[in-house]
C-alpha cells in the first residue's frame, strides 16, 4: 500500500527504517547480504545503518555467524507501551469515580526522562477549571503529579535527575539538588505531596504514586483545581482520597500498598 505523505519523507532515515521493518518482519537472524537483497539497496548502506542499529542496541550482531536480529530494546519500548495502556485501563475508572466525588480534575502521569507527562485526563465539571492537556510535562521536582513521582523513583534514577538535570555548577543548582533530596524524603514519609502555584499560577494540586509489583514507581495521580477552591479542609479530605485511590490503583497492578 502506497503511504501519503504531507511532507517529504527523509530519505536517509527512510531507508534505515525499512531495514528495520524487514528484520522485525522476518522470523529468523539474516546476514547483510540478506538484508541488502531484501530491502533492494547496495551492501555499503547496509552495513552503515546496521551498525548504528547495532551500536544504539537495537539490533544484535552474532560474530560467529554474522547476522543480525532485533535486540531486546525493542521487547522494552512495547512493554512500556503495553504498561502504560494497562495503567490507563485500570486508573480510568477510579479517575472517573474520583473526579465526580470532589468535582476536580484529575490528572494521571507517568515517568519518561527527567519528567512527569499527563497521560490521561478527567476534566472537572466547573466553568473555572485546570487547562492542561494530555502530554504536557513537567519535571519531577515541579509540581504534585511529578513530585509524586520524584519521591518513588530508583535511587540511580533519582541521582541521575539530580546529578544531570538539577546540578549545572552553580549554587542555585546546588541548592536545587538538596531542596529534591529534601522533598522526596519528606514525600516519601508522608506518602503525599500538595502544591500551589508551581506549574500553572493560581492552580493547586493533590498528589500519590502508583506502584506496581515489587513496588515499583508506574507514575501518579492528582486531584487539580484553582487555588480559591483548595481550603485546608478540602486539601486534608483530597489527602486520604487520593492516597486510598492510588492504593486500590496499585494494588490492581500487583503492589503490595
Amino acid at each position: 500500500m502506497e503511504i501519503r505523505r504531507k511532507t517529504p519523507a527523509l530519505k536517509s532515515l527512510d531507508n534505515a527504517l525499512e531495514i528495520l521493518d524487514f528484520i522485525g518482519e522476518t522470523p529468523k537472524a539474516m546476514t547483510a547480504s540478506e538484508i541488502a537483497k531484501g530491502v533492494d539497496a547496495s551492501i555499503s548502506s547496509v552495513y552503515k545503518t546496521l551498525n548504528t542499529f547495532v551500536e544504539r542496541e537495537y539490533l544484535d550482531f552474532d560474530r560467529s555467524t554474522k547476522s543480525y536480529r532485533l535486540n531486546t530494546k525493542i521487547l522494552r519500548f512495547a512493554n512500556t507501551m503495553r504498561n502504560e495502556r494497562s495503567v490507563i485501563q485500570v486508573a480510568l475508572p477510579v479517575m472517573l469515580a474520583l473526579a465526580e466525588k470532589t468535582r476536580e480534575t484529575v490528572h494521571l502521569g507517568i515517568p519518561e526522562g527527567y519528567y512527569g507527562v499527563f497521560i490521561e485526563k478527567v476534566n472537572s465539571p466547573h466553568t473555572v477549571g485546570v487547562q492542561t492537556r494530555i502530554g504536557t510535562r513537567a519535571p519531577f521536582n515541579r509540581g504534585a503529579t511529578s513530585k509524586a513521582m520524584m519521591a518513588y523513583l530508583s535511587t540511580e534514577r533519582f541521582e541521575d535527575f539530580c546529578a544531570h538535570y538539577l546540578e549545572d555548577g552553580t549554587p542555585g543548582g546546588r541548592a536545587a539538588v538538596e531542596e529534591a533530596i529534601v522533598q522526596r524524603a519528606s514525600i516519601r514519609r508522608s506518602g503525599y505531596v500538595v502544591t500551589r502555584g508551581e506549574v500553572n499560577q493560581n492552580v493547586a494540586a493533590v498528589a500519590a504514586p502508583i506502584l506496581e509489583y515489587s513496588d515499583r514507581l508506574v507514575g501518579s495521580m492528582a486531584i487539580a483545581g484553582p487555588c480559591d477552591r483548595f481550603s485546608d479542609e478540602k486539601v486534608e479530605s483530597y489527602i486520604n482520597l487520593i492516597q486510598e485511590a492510588c492504593k486500590s490503583i496499585s494494588r490492581s497492578l500487583g503492589a503490595s500498598v
